[in-house]
């Protein structure tokens, strides 16, 4: 038995939905580690300069954050620790 050319569209089309189906489903299971909601905001201090030293900033529900980088003059070719 040789099977008819006639199937062949049917077959590549319900293989077209389960893929669309399978990448919708990614999709929406990774959005929120792709694009995660910010679970605290704060205001950026103008005045910080973090070639000079750390930045502390308060937050708006309390408490405080402080970020600094290192090495200072921010070399080109050094990697940065933040």
């Amino acid at each position: 038995m040789q099977p008819s050319n006639n199937n062949y569209p049917l077959l590549w089309a319900l293989l077209g939905l389960l893929f669309a189906a399978i990448c919708i489903v990614a999709l929406y299971k990774t959005w929120p580690m792709l694009f995660p909601k910010a679970a605290h905001t704060a205001s950026v201090d103008p005045a910080c300069d973090l070639r000079a030293n750390g930045c502390t900033t308060q937050l708006n529900g309390g408490g405080s954050v402080t970020f600094s980088i290192q090495p200072r003059d921010i070399p080109v070719v050094k990697p940065l620790a933040l």
